[in-house]
Order: structure tokens, then C-alpha cells, then sequence
């Protein structure tokens, strides 16, 4: 499935705890590529905690998986930036280069 719209606004964290206890806003799931998915995990959360996730994925991933979650990660913040610019959202900016200084950390 194909999570094009998960934006780190509509990922829900329990404030005491941090943990994730939720996702909203499924208004453009898809089948897909799954790295399609993964990218959204990578460009919040970096390639650690996607390597986490995937030890739980019920299928096999292929061996590229993480190079195109990646890829499509990159292009992701990049596009919280520049929409972020265009809209004045300056917490999207934000959230658009701390998710390029977590990609490119890796």
C-alpha cells in the first residue's frame, strides 16, 4: 500500500510516552511500491528506525528497498520545503531540513 499524503502531522505520538499511537489521514493509500510507504518512515525518522520496521514486515523485502526509500525520502523533505516556502508554513521548512540532516546522516 501506497501512503502518499504521511506527513509527520499525521503521525499521532503519545506525549508522555513519545510512541507512535497512531496514523490519520489515509485519504490517498494505494497499491504500490512499498518503498513508497517506507519513505515516509525514512524522511521522519531515519534508515535506523525503517531497518526496525522492516525486521517486522510480514514480507521479504527486495535488497533495494532501502536505497529507493532513500531516494524517494530526499524527494519528499524537499517537497516540505519548497511547499512549506510557497504556503508560509515555516514549521513544514523546518521539518523539510531536519529530515535532510537525518537522510544525509545516515
Amino acid at each position: 500500500m501506497w501512503i502518499q499524503d504521511l506527513w509527520a502531522e499525521h503521525i499521532l505520538v503519545d506525549p508522555c510516552s513519545g510512541i507512535v499511537s497512531g496514523i490519520i489521514d489515509w485519504g490517498d493509500a494505494a497499491i504500490s511500491d512499498p518503498a513508497i510507504d517506507f519513505a515516509g518512515l525514512y524522511t521522519w525518522y531515519g534508515e535506523k528506525w525503517l531497518k526496525d520496521v522492516l525486521a517486522y514486515y510480514s514480507k521479504t523485502p527486495d535488497t533495494e528497498i532501502i536505497s529507493r526509500s532513500r531516494y524517494l525520502a530526499t524527494c519528499l523533505a524537499i517537497h516540505s520545503i519548497t511547499l512549506g516556502q510557497d504556503l508560509g508554513r515555516p514549521k513544514w521548512i523546518k521539518a523539510g531540513q531536519d529530515a535532510l540532516r537525518l537522510i544525509f546522516a545516515a
